[in-house]
Parts: structure tokens; C-alpha cells; sequence
């Protein structure tokens, strides 16, 4: 999503994927209830790049996957792949080192 003002207006621009739910092809869509893990090549491209990130594999369900359970990526109408849902792919904070000095956040002491 792009948000752009110009002269007193603003617009929330959002790009249209050309994807549905029957397009899911790794990952899960429905909360783990079903791990889609279809496309060998596509596969080996989510598990090169979580690599340089020391994300392993792990099992869901019957399947190998890399990165979080609700990561989602589709083969589009296009023959495209396309990747989305990263909110849970990182930790969302890097903690303080020293915990009493933390003063917010999901680590916090306080």
C-alpha cells in the first residue's frame, strides 16, 4: 500500500495481485488447517531465500516448510509467484540487552 498527497488530496493506492485462495501453493491460508507445500521449484526458491536469514525448514503438517506457518505464496494467473503475509517472518523487535534497562515493547521488564 502507497499512501501519496498531492495539492490537499491524498489516495491510498493498493496494487491488485492477480491471485485467489485456490492459487495457494506454499504456506496456509486457513490458520495451519491445511500447509501447501505444491511447487518443487517454488519450494527451493522460499527455502533459498530463507536461508541467508538462518530460517530452517520445519514440519507443518505433513509438509517441510521455511519461514512462519501463515506465510502465503500463490501462482498467480499470470504463471507468476507471488509472496505475501511476511508479518510473522522476523521478530518484531530486537531486545535491549541488558533486560532491566528495558523500558517498552514485547520484551519489556515493566
Amino acid at each position: 500500500m502507497c499512501v501519496i498527497d498531492h495539492c490537499d488530496y491524498r489516495i491510498a493506492a493498493v496494487a491488485l495481485l492477480p491471485i485467489s485462495s485456490d492459487m495457494l501453493k506454499y504456506g496456509s491460508g486457513d490458520g495451519g488447517l491445511t500447509v501447501h507445500a505444491d511447487i518443487p521449484e517454488l519450494n527451493e526458491a522460499m527455502t533459498a531465500a530463507c536461508t541467508p536469514l538462518a530460517i530452517c525448514g520445519h514440519k507443518a503438517k505433513d509438509k517441510t516448510i521455511h519461514g512462519p506457518g501463515d506465510f502465503e505464496a500463490h501462482r498467480g494467473t499470470d504463471g507468476r509467484n507471488y509472496v505475501y503475509d511476511f508479518a510473522r517472518l522476523l521478530p518484531p523487535e530486537s531486545p535491549s540487552e541488558d533486560p532491566e534497562t528495558r523500558t517498552s515493547g514485547a520484551c519489556s521488564t515493566s
